[in-house]
């Protein structure tokens, strides 16, 4: 009740009246469960109208005021308790249009409001038991990259290691795909396995290498090429622990790997570093960012870092949690404040003609000393 308690403090601070949210995702972290709901906070109540599964949320969530009904249940509710009219926050970034335009019609007094930020804002801050649901991905996904030197050999192709990988992701508890909220864009498969010409490949999506994929329909990911000896082979791979994510990618070679691909990797180390001093409690996201790109510069890789020419990503990492790409955004925009038990993503990279790609992903917790590892692998060209 703690949740929704302090986003009732945020509610009465910004007199909002009433916030409305249909999202699982937003709907689970105050609430208790991901079954079909939704939810309806205001200064001083909060009301959980569940669709189907009544006995199963009744058992999950914490909240006592449980009701049977859908969005009609919900407006009978406002009207009763005099929101006609007032300030309603619903989640502007997801609601479908036309849901948007029966609010409109059954609350026509009303101002709506986008709820999401504030939503995001005070889910940037993980608890304890967040906190240890995101170890838990850790030590899952680890699990994979550990396995992944028993599947690599030359001829197996890139979708035969994936789904090898995800096998072994799910008999160590990993719950579903990655979330992620920016899902009108794509849907997103839990991992890459990236290998060869397609190690240059930045397809649209998020500002990184995302291989071809198996169709245009879903241009992202493994495809079925087979991969050489020789050849320098990326695995990125998030994976769910109790709803919450971790993110870990690092670079591998069946045989020796180009000694371009050492140095520039060692490059990305350097730059991973100085990240972490950067990344302390006070700091700004954008700072962050900055920093990163210095250093590439510095050590003569700025041409090739998160890209090179005309595709050239502009983050070096995001925030994770309930979703997969969740704030801060380490950007030259996003001048979000780090602050103690924030967890998010070093997300960094070269590319390059003489190797393709090397990249180094962890995921971290900020302390109040700064950043700590939550995934512990090393950080190296690992060869098979």
């Amino acid at each position: 009740m703690e949740r929704i308690e302090k986003l009732q403090e945020l509610l009465a601070e910004q007199t909002i009246d009433c916030a409305l949210m249909l999202y699982h995702r937003d709907v689970y972290y105050y609430a208790g469960t991901a079954r079909p709901a939704s939810l309806a906070v205001t200064p001083d109540s909060a009301v959980l109208f569940m669709r189907r599964g009544k006995g199963w949320i009744e058992a999950e969530s914490q909240l006592t005021d449980i009701r049977d009904g859908g969005l009609k249940a919900i407006f009978e509710w406002a009207k009763e308790n005099g929101i006609r009219g007032g300030r309603v926050g619903i989640e502007m970034d997801l609601v479908p249009a036309n849901i948007y335009l029966r609010m409109r019609e059954e609350l026509p007094e009303a101002e709506l409001i986008d709820i999401s930020p504030l939503v995001l804002e005070q889910r940037l801050v993980k608890d304890e038991k967040e906190i240890e649901s995101i170890r838990g991905a850790c030590r899952i996904v680890e699990e994979s990259h550990r396995h992944l030197p028993s599947v690599l050999e030359e001829g197996v192709t890139e979708l035969e290691v994936v789904a090898e990988l995800e096998r072994i992701a799910r008999m160590h508890g990993h719950e579903s795909f990655a979330i992620l909220r920016k899902r009108m864009e794509t849907e997103m498969g839990a991992a890459l396995v990236l290998s060869g010409e397609n190690l240059e490949i930045m397809g649209g999506y998020g500002q990184v290498v995302t291989g071809a994929g198996l169709s245009p329909a879903f241009p992202y990911g493994p495809s079925r090429r087979r991969i050489q000896a020789g050849e320098v082979v990326v695995f990125d791979m998030a994976v769910v622990n109790e709803g919450y994510h971790a993110d870990l990618a690092r670079t591998y070679c069946i045989g020796k790997a180009p000694p371009e691909a050492h140095e520039a990797h060692s490059a990305l180390v350097a730059v991973q570093d100085a990240i972490i001093e950067t990344a302390k409690p006070g700091s700004a996201a954008s700072r962050i960012y900055e920093a990163a790109v210095e250093k590439a510069s510095e050590l003569g890789w700025g041409e090739y870092f998160q890209g090179s020419g005309e595709q050239k990503g502009t983050f070096v990492g995001h925030g994770l949690g309930l979703e997969v790409d969740e704030r801060p955004l380490l950007s030259p925009k996003d001048e979000t404040v780090i602050t103690e038990n924030m967890t998010f993503t070093t997300e960094i990279f070269m590319v390059h003609p003489a190797f393709g790609e090397v990249k180094l992903e962890d995921t971290l917790l900020v302390t109040g000393n700064g950043p700590e590892f939550l995934t512990t692998l090393e950080r190296r060209v690992m060869e098979i």
